[in-house]
């Protein structure tokens, strides 16, 4: 039986050791943000919700891989949706870009996991 992950909330902030090189939208409090911590891995998330468009972010986030050099294993991308997959040593990253115009200054949220294995 698999065991239940401990969820850790970080109330708006970037969990503590989410890796500080990723790029993340300045001044922009984090939607969610929090750690599952399984038997053997931890995998951290922050969702924020960015000024530029799911192709910027899309764009900014491939090259940052690339520039890092990520394995980048799946990729996808279209206007509403795209997302970026890659692992690098024992991590993986998983970045998904979504349409959203909940508010004037917002064209998109993003969403980023890490997983530590």
């Amino acid at each position: 039986i698999a065991q239940e992950p401990l969820r850790t909330d970080f109330n708006g902030n970037v969990p503590p050791d989410f890796p500080t090189d990723i790029p993340l939208v300045e001044d922009i409090k984090p939607e969610q943000s929090y750690s599952l911590d399984y038997v053997g891995q931890k995998q951290l998330t922050t969702v924020f919700l960015s000024p530029a468009t799911v192709k910027e972010n899309y764009t900014l986030y491939s090259d940052f891989l690339k520039k890092q050099n990520w394995n980048v294993v799946n990729k996808y991308e279209s206007a509403q949706l795209s997302s970026l997959y890659g692992t690098k040593e024992n991590t993986d990253i998983n970045v998904t870009i979504s349409e959203n115009t909940s508010k004037p200054s917002v064209k998109s949220e993003v969403s980023i996991g890490i997983l530590r294995k």
